[in-house]
């Protein structure tokens, strides 16, 4: 179940909170999403895929932590 359930349509979510543009799920950004890591080998550059846990949509994608130690 989304948690924008009995929310009211009109008024805006606080800041912070990703939501889905596939399903409409709303969590905050350290919430219920699942965070993966994937590499591109065209440049060479990782990233943060936040993915929905209800729909597995891509929400967002951020670029991730240094791999290199």
């Amino acid at each position: 179940m989304s948690s924008n359930v009995g929310r009211d349509p009109h008024a805006r979510p606080p800041k912070m909170v990703l939501i889905c543009p596939t399903c409409g799920h709303e969590s905050p950004l350290g919430g219920d999403w699942r965070i993966d890591t994937r590499h591109d080998s065209t440049d060479d550059l990782a990233e943060s895929v936040y993915v929905c846990p209800e729909c597995t949509s891509d929400v967002t994608r951020r670029p991730a932590e240094s791999l290199v130690e």
